[in-house]
């Protein structure tokens, strides 16, 4: 950050300029030379991420999602249709551990980027409803803490005054306790079989 020199009453030196500049300006002339002359501290890129770090996030993590769910489909569609093998080795790519293996990860990014992408725009709804009601410590607490904690699901603060959060939050851990009871189910197959 630029922070400019002080020479004397009612005059500084820009520290990276090294311009001579009245503080305050005069007449509207010196304005427009202040303004012009005024170093920027920040690149275009980092202003830009500043600014733009939670739309950001929310697009790449949707466009990651769908890309991998792309990916799942075509995956299963190269499958189809192809007899099944039994791997040879442990490292036996074409075996049909493996293939339910690539399958299970491709379920696991598509699920875990939507829930992301989701829990972004929860925060950015959060912030805009905390900025238009009025609302206590504990509703503020159990708003910005449902993304990690469900039970702040049950506050009713929380489902009172911000509804479309609640909904999100919601639906976020609906899909999350879906996808835990799906693979922990699985797992537990695996044990016992």
């Amino acid at each position: 950050m630029s922070i400019p020199l002080l020479e004397g009453p009612g005059r500084i030196i820009h520290d990276q300029t090294r311009q001579r500049v009245e503080y305050p300006p005069q007449n509207m002339q010196s304005i427009q030379q202040y303004e012009m002359t005024a170093p920027t501290s920040r690149s275009w890129l980092s202003h830009f991420w500043n600014n733009f770090k939670s739309q950001t996030t929310m697009v790449s993590l949707f466009l990651g999602a769908t890309g991998c769910a792309v990916g799942h489909h075509a995956y299963y569609a190269s499958l189809d249709g192809t007899m099944v093998v039994e791997a040879t080795s442990r490292w036996d790519l074409n075996g049909q551990e493996w293939k339910i293996r690539f399958r299970t990860a491709f379920a696991f990014l598509v699920k875990a980027m939507f829930a992301g992408a989701v829990v972004e725009a929860l925060n950015q709804r959060l912030w805009l409803t905390a900025r238009e009601k009025t609302i206590t410590v504990g509703g503020l607490d159990a708003m910005f803490g449902v993304a990690a904690t469900p039970l702040f699901l049950f506050n009713s603060e929380f489902l009172r005054k911000a509804k479309i959060g609640a909904a999100m939050a919601y639906l976020v851990w609906c899909d999350a306790q879906d996808y835990f009871t799906h693979y922990l189910a699985l797992g537990a197959d695996a044990l016992t079989g």
